[in-house]
């Protein structure tokens, strides 16, 4: 029997998702030594400048949570296109990233002219803020606690650690299971739930400080799911949108504005169930501290 790298508890593996399940901490491993990488933004400078809800909504939660940045360093773990960087380079005093695609690193680097390295060995400095948005799930386990060892010797003191991830133990997830918009094999090598996200950060001396509604990817992930329910293309709507490296289908286009009049105000009511139970929410994003 496998063991989990997180609780050391046994795990089963779920036929139907290839994922292999912890029966302690629910968290899940993709059942596979294949790791893919890709690209989610669009390595365009105007498509960087446009500002988009989640864009506000990572940039409100260090409105709430930051302070005194101009005296801080901030740390991106997979920093991709370099979108979360460049928005928000000006509130720190300096911003490093993160990022192993080439392609987001050669963009990052010599068109948004950012601090981006491939190695948490490559920074020398103090960091005061870490942020990881939707990128724990691709790192697998070896190299995930490789990095969160390093990164716990190049803290300073007080340091932040904001993480935002797919939630396996949300409604979204129960509901469509392999149609969740999040379920995303073998791109996320993990699975999370609130239990193995916080005993796998408690091993590296975090805390949670606070969980944070994350109300624009559970609304997206409410909706993307009902169309995927109803159209045979996973997820195309999110591909036509964001990753924009489809083939353009005018039948899908037509039929998903259709039902999207329907699984808007349907995904809207529905973050409410997310909001009355946060760590029910389809992506969980949390503030955790170091204990020092």
């Amino acid at each position: 029997m496998i063991n989990c790298f997180i609780c050391n508890s046994g795990m089963i593996l779920n036929l139907k998702t290839n994922y292999n399940c912890c029966i302690s901490c629910g968290h899940q491993t993709l059942n596979s030594s294949i790791q893919t990488y890709m690209v989610n933004d669009v390595h365009e400078i105007n498509e960087i400048k446009k500002t988009t809800n989640l864009d506000k909504f990572k940039s409100a939660v260090l409105d709430k949570y930051e302070f005194n940045t101009k005296e801080k360093i901030l740390l991106d773990i997979g920093s991709a296109s370099g979108r979360f960087l460049f928005k928000n380079l000006t509130r720190y005093k300096q911003a490093i990233g993160i990022e192993v695609t080439p392609e987001s690193i050669e963009f990052s680097q010599c068109v948004l002219k950012l601090n981006i390295v491939q190695s948490i060995a490559e920074v020398n400095i103090p960091v005061n803020t870490v942020t990881a948005w939707h990128s724990l799930e691709h790192i697998p386990s070896h190299q995930l606690e490789d990095l969160l060892t390093s990164i716990v010797k190049k803290l300073a003191k007080e340091a932040r650690f904001y993480v935002s991830i797919p939630n396996s133990n949300s409604r979204q997830c129960e509901f469509f299971k392999t149609k969740w918009a999040f379920y995303d094999p073998p791109n996320h090598v993990h699975q999370f739930t609130p239990d193995s996200i916080e005993l796998l950060m408690a091993r590296y001396g975090f805390k949670v400080e606070c969980y944070i509604e994350s109300k624009p990817y559970n609304i997206f992930g409410w909706i993307q799911g009902i169309l995927n329910m109803i159209i045979p293309f996973k997820n195309y709507l999110y591909c036509r949108l964001k990753r924009k490296n489809i083939k353009k289908t005018y039948l899908l286009d037509i039929l998903n504005i259709i039902l999207l009049s329907f699984a808007v105000p349907v995904g809207k009511i529905l973050e409410l169930l997310d909001k009355n139970n946060i760590k029910k929410q389809g992506v969980i994003t949390i503030c955790f501290q170091v204990v020092n």
